[in-house]
């Protein structure tokens, strides 16, 4: 009889325990909870901030010297040849400014997606200057080039961009890539003779001294990564590295690595 009432007692126990396991559900499985204890903060949403920003431009003058050479020689059999003589070295600038940023994002677990679009103020302000050198190009040309200088201006530019993080509570490291616009102007300046020998007698041509000035949109790319660090629900901190290549081709290009600090207010 008392072997009988402990089987019934164990059995109620039993009962008992899954019941409320039933309706306390599944337990989570380990890396899902690890996951939601990462992204208890709730990084979703609508955000506003600004940063100031420190720039290390280099500006690459290499392929400049054709478009001044037709500039300045515009009906010279010899243009492209003087082309390849004209060089201008390559000039690496500091320069301190400010950004003001705006983004949404959303939250897939601890995984955030957000777009993001940014004004900076960068005045960016790279000039070079060519050496004095003289050669005899084609047949019977001589070309003197006293001196020259290219000057790249970059007011400001925009990012727009996309991030992805990974939310460890309230702090949310993330890359970033995306598509820049940026206000630039190209100003060339040469100061050059040419004679040619191969008329009777010997013909020369005017010092030229030929300024160029070319101002408008230049697009690149933006790849950085960066860190959002939330100090209360609604402020956080960020600090992000970026670099920003812009240009090419005809224009001078500029490369810029960009570090940032500053603060957000999220909705």
């Amino acid at each position: 009889m008392r072997l009988l009432r402990g089987l019934l007692l164990s059995t109620a126990l039993v009962s008992s325990a899954s019941a409320a396991d039933y309706l306390r559900g599944p337990a989570p499985e380990p890396a899902y909870a690890a996951a939601q204890q990462r992204a208890s903060f709730d990084w979703s949403g609508f955000y506003v901030g600004g940063a100031f920003a420190h720039t290390s431009a280099k500006a690459d003058y290499s392929r400049i010297g054709p478009s001044v050479a037709e500039n300045a020689f515009p009906t010279t059999i010899g243009t492209t040849e003087i082309g390849t003589l004209i060089g201008f070295p390559n000039k690496t600038v500091r320069k301190s400014g400010f950004s003001g940023f705006a983004g949404y994002n959303t939250m897939w677990d601890d995984v955030v997606l957000g777009l993001e679009v940014e004004y900076n103020r960068a005045n960016v302000d790279a000039s070079s200057s060519t050496i004095p050198l003289a050669r005899q190009i084609g047949v019977g040309w001589d070309v003197f080039i006293n001196g020259g200088q290219a000057r790249q201006t970059l007011k400001d530019y925009g990012v727009a961009r996309m991030r992805i993080g990974v939310a460890y509570d309230r702090f949310m490291p993330f890359v970033s890539f995306g598509v820049v616009a940026a206000n630039a102007v190209t100003t060339t300046s040469l100061n050059a003779v040419a004679f040619d020998r191969a008329t009777t007698p010997p013909g020369r041509l005017d010092s030229i001294s030929s300024t160029f000035k070319s101002e408008g949109h230049a697009w690149g790319y933006a790849l950085g990564f960066g860190v959002d660090a939330a100090v209360t629900d609604n402020l956080f901190l960020r600090g992000q590295w970026e670099h920003v290549n812009i240009g090419g081709n005809a224009n001078p290009s500029l490369s810029m690595n960009v570090f940032k600090a500053g603060a957000g207010v999220k909705f």
